[in-house]
């Protein structure tokens, strides 16, 4: 396991490698939350192996392949599950959780329900197997009637959420029994829990925007899903945005729990608030990349350059403060926004408030208050 964990270890690296946020400002300024009624209830059941794939043959067991863009085990690591359980040798517990029709979503153990379903349709053959070696090169179809038997009457332990636990707690429930070879990040169990609506225009609209894979140099899909997580990020910051007080509301310092309440409230939002949605990101991810190019988003460095990383807390201030000018007031102020902002960028007050302990509520108020009013003196509104 330990083995798995360390040849992705670049790719974890690399998934951040172009914020500058990875060690301070990501991380949620939180010292407790108060005492909430969550109620949780979980079941235990050991289901037969060729029971649960009917299940996912009917729907009832929903598998959500898209989860992690790019971990699908390969013939040779499926292969050694099966043979696992020909030997009978365990295989690790399946979360899921229950959806309000009733039907069974897998978080945790998708990877090994996907290659029992696949290998039952014949679309792999074993291979690598060392112990049960003479089965190499088999499908599901050419087994003896034994072995089919065998794999058929296997046991795997599910445990499932139940529809009847609090919302809010699910999340952190699935986040502490992620323990799959590769982890979901934040963004990946969000996509298993939170599907509906908002979650397919975001991963299979809203992250294609040509402007926003201009400014976040990302040319083909994320392989962690943090392509989706930066437009929620702005959504769940802008719904949540009193443009009077300049304040987030119902904010409680937790970055995570904004856009997991965000998503909750919006899981299968209609085409009208959808619309709305894609049309506010559209807007004014355009305006900041007419105003600011390849610079947008970066901080600046002692010397005066701008460095080459994203800024997510600047990504989002700047974002919400645009939403109050139309593309043509921005464009006409330009050359004057760029300038005041590398002021901006430069002193330590606001590089302060986009750097350090950057969830706090009062950063986070304090920085859309200063580049608001920035915005003020130039276009004049």
């Amino acid at each position: 396991m330990n083995e798995v964990k360390n040849e992705n270890l670049d790719e974890l690296l690399e998934m951040n490698s172009y914020f500058d946020d990875d060690s301070e400002e990501y991380i949620d300024d939180f010292e407790g939350s108060p005492k909430l009624k969550r109620n949780l209830d979980i079941k235990k059941y050991d289901r037969m192996i060729k029971d649960i794939i009917s299940s996912i043959e009917d729907g009832s067991i929903i598998l959500t392949p898209d989860y992690q863009r790019n971990y699908l085990w390969d013939n040779k690591k499926s292969s050694k599950l099966i043979e696992s359980i020909l030997l009978n040798i365990p295989i690790p517990v399946i979360y899921a959780s229950e959806e309000k029709d009733g039907k069974w979503n897998i978080v945790d153990g998708l990877q090994r329900l996907n290659t029992l379903s696949r290998f039952y349709k014949d679309e792999f053959k074993l291979t690598g197997l060392e112990v049960l070696s003479e089965l190499n090169n088999k499908k599901y179809s050419e087994l003896s009637d034994n072995l089919k038997s065998k794999i058929d009457r296997g046991d795997l332990s599910i445990i499932l959420l139940l529809d009847s636990s609090s919302p809010d707690i699910q999340y952190d429930i699935f986040m502490r029994l992620n323990t799959g070879a590769v982890q979901l990040n934040e963004q990946e169990l969000r996509n298993c829990l939170y599907r509906g609506t908002l979650n397919d225009l975001i991963k299979n609209e809203m992250i294609n925007n040509s402007d926003f894979k201009a400014l976040f140099n990302l040319n083909t899909l994320h392989k962690r899903m943090i392509d989706v997580e930066i437009i929620l990020r702005y959504l769940a910051f802008s719904e949540n945005y009193n443009s009077e007080s300049n304040k987030i509301e119902n904010y409680d310092g937790r970055i995570k729990n904004i856009i997991n309440k965000f998503m909750i409230k919006y899981q299968n939002a209609d085409e009208d608030v959808l619309e709305r949605f894609k049309e506010k990101f559209y807007a004014n991810i355009k305006k900041c990349n007419v105003v600011f190019g390849t610079k947008a988003f970066k901080k600046m460095n002692s010397q005066g350059k701008y460095e080459t990383r994203i800024n997510r807390p600047l990504y989002e201030t700047i974002m919400i403060c645009f939403e109050k000018y139309s593309l043509e007031e921005l464009r006409e102020k330009k050359d004057l926004i760029l300038r005041e902002t590398e002021i901006l960028l430069k002193g330590q007050t606001f590089n302060d408030l986009i750097s350090t302990a950057t969830g706090n509520t009062t950063k986070t108020n304090n920085r859309l208050l200063l580049y608001s009013d920035l915005l003020k003196e130039i276009v004049g509104k």
